[in-house]
């Protein structure tokens, strides 16, 4: 049989019959070797029909049919139909190509117990003397385990390629040196070396000599001792750079070698949370520091919670604003603007704030000159060119707005962290304005006289010991009116306590129309008020007293009970110099007072002593 393995000068049709004879004495119990018996591969011939006419031992034991089974058999016993049509196709392509008389397709057995396999056959083109076809043989060989290998290659190929985290293999050499068998695109994105660059390169190839002297120490000792490792690198941290987290694992390859398995993650974002949370930590401690610090004035508490803004955000201006109507007011400043300190006031529609204002929630600019259409005149006029704010409501009403700025665009983002805490600040400013509101609301009360809305006997008595302070370290001139109004018990007692209240609230009124806006005047008790005139000698105090007397003498008050006439005393002293003080100049005043009453009321005295 040795001749049947020189296709090329064996007759087809006696090679044929030959194989047939070998299997028709098998059957009949004769004993035979055939030589394609002997192979380990699985050999089968068919005619030209597709009849099976021969199967070697390895072919039985691999499809798997009985040999007695399948000779005789369409090759469709073991073929499925589709594999067929591409054997058919096979063999035409060879039959129709007179340099080649062999091919090869892959197929799929017809399951016997339901397992699934692969195959590949080689098909020979058998001719008979005249060169015609008479049939086929070829050699079967099952490619399942070989297919699965490829297919978990394949996969392994996809997965390694596709993962979003960094995989890199290392390999030791005959001299069990390290070197980088492999990685993905990832890795290859978070270290910023190519491929091509890493693979077969050792760590002295990639990294500065410190570096890879530290790595290459730490990949042998790992192969070494077959443990695993994980390290956090944290270089510089100006925006831009990696943060990475490494896990580094010693495993046992296909081929039974060791392999160094490093699991490379990018966890800058990570990194960058962590550190925003804990700037965020510390920002609150401060403010919880500052809002409870009673002894500050709001002016103060408004500066360092600005300050506060500005280290956490990064830039370097800080400005809490009124808005009123159009007009736009600094209310505190940080960070030094020339053009942009306390009580400084523009158009609100020159001012990144009016967005603010409109949108009712934050706004971001990075970059004022190209996301801002015409002219900006934040970034034309004071230089500035990245803006974060927003609102300031106190009592549930707009007061202002809170912002941040910088003369540089910024790069990056702002993140959700940094908006939470600009709405955090913008709330507790807002909180701190309601609050100084509702304390100066209640001083104010605690300040002024209820019926007349003047300031109160404490207030009076207060402002013109200030006014005595102002003038013993400037000289100048500060005079006291003391006023009781004449009969005033009798207007009670023919009209009612109502009607002589509604008489107090318009002497109220006359003296805030008589005085000047530098002037005090508050109701002393009863129906006794005072005046303190800063910057007036005694003679210009007492012009003031007597218009004051005039008026009221020619005033007729309306009441609901009609009109009511009604005249006042006045007392009037000037302060004297250094050793007087507030209460020796009332004493003064109100014995001026006592001897306009003893003159018939009505009229202004003057103290001489």
């Amino acid at each position: 049989m040795d001749d049947v393995l020189e296709l090329d000068t064996v007759d087809g049709d006696k090679l044929l019959q030959r194989l047939r004879r070998t299997v028709d004495r098998t059957r009949a119990g004769e004993a035979t070797i055939d030589a394609l018996d002997v192979l380990g591969d699985a050999i089968y011939a068919i005619d030209a029909d597709g009849e099976i006419q021969y199967v070697n031992r390895a072919c039985e034991r691999l499809l798997p049919h009985e040999r007695e089974a399948l000779v005789g058999d369409h090759v469709s016993v073991f073929l499925p139909p589709e594999s067929i049509r591409e054997a058919e196709s096979v063999l035409r392509a060879i039959r129709e190509a007179p340099d080649r008389n062999q091919g090869t397709f892959e197929f799929i057995a017809s399951p016997i117990d339901g397992e699934r396999r692969f195959y590949d056959t080689r098909i020979t083109v058998l001719t008979d003397s005249e060169e015609q076809y008479c049939g086929s043989m070829g050699v079967i060989r099952d490619v399942t385990e070989k297919r699965d290998l490829e297919s978990s290659r394949r996969l392994y190929e996809r997965v390694f390629e596709n993962l979003r985290e960094g995989l890199i293999l290392v390999e030791r050499d005959e001299q069990g040196r390290p070197y980088y068998s492999d990685l993905n695109q990832a890795a290859s994105h978070i270290t910023g070396v190519e491929r091509d660059e890493f693979i077969g390169s050792s760590p002295n190839d990639i990294f500065p000599t410190e570096t890879a002297e530290h790595l290459e120490q730490l990949y042998r000792d790992l192969f070494e001792n077959k443990t695993s490792r994980e390290i956090y690198h944290k270089p510089k941290m100006p925006d831009g750079t990696i943060v990475t987290h490494s896990r580094l694992q010693v495993i046992e390859g296909l081929s039974g070698e060791l392999q160094l398995l490093i699991l490379i993650r990018d966890v800058t974002e990570l990194a960058r949370t962590q550190r925003d949370l804990e700037q965020d930590r510390k920002a609150l401690r401060k403010l919880y520091d500052i809002a409870g610090r009673t002894e500050l004035e709001i002016s103060e508490k408004l500066q360092q919670l600005l300050q506060i803004g500005c280290d956490r955000l990064g830039l370097p201006y800080g400005f809490v604003t009124h808005i009123e109507g159009n007009t736009h007011r600094i209310v505190t400043a940080v960070g030094g603007h020339p053009d942009l300190q306390d009580g400084a006031t523009t158009d609100l529609d020159k001012t990144p704030c009016r967005e603010t204002v409109e949108q009712e929630d934050m706004v971001v600019y990075r970059d004022i000159a190209s996301e801002l259409s015409g002219e900006e005149h934040a970034h034309t006029q004071f230089g500035l060119n990245c803006y974060i704010g927003a609102q300031l409501r106190a009592r549930g009403e707009l007061e202002g707005t809170i912002c941040f700025m910088s003369k540089e665009s910024r790069e990056r983002p702002f993140d959700e962290a940094h908006r939470t805490f600009v709405r955090l600040l913008a709330a507790w400013i807002g909180g701190e304005l309601e609050r100084e509101a509702y304390l100066e609301a209640i001083e104010q009360k605690a300040r002024t006289d209820s019926l007349t809305q003047l300031p109160n006997r404490e207030e009076v008595i207060r402002a013109l010991e200030e006014e005595l302070e102002r003038a013993r370290r400037h000289d100048h001139d500060v005079t006291f009116l003391l006023i009781d109004l004449d009969h005033f018990k009798r207007i009670n007692d023919q009209y009612g306590h109502w009607i002589g209240d509604e008489v107090l609230r318009a002497i109220g009124i006359l003296l805030q129309e008589e005085t000047r806006t530098s002037d005090v005047a508050g109701r002393y008790g009863g129906e006794e008020f005072a005046v303190v005139v800063p910057h007036a000698d005694l003679e210009g105090a007492t012009r003031l007293a007597q218009r004051i007397t005039d008026t009221l003498r020619a005033q007729r008050i309306s009441t609901e009970r009609g009109d009511v006439e009604i005249t006042c005393s006045v007392g009037v002293t000037q302060y004297r110099g250094t050793e007087d003080d507030a209460k020796a100049i009332v004493k003064r005043a109100d014995r001026a007072l006592y001897r306009a009453k003893e003159e018939g009321r009505d009229r202004v005295v003057t103290s001489s002593t």
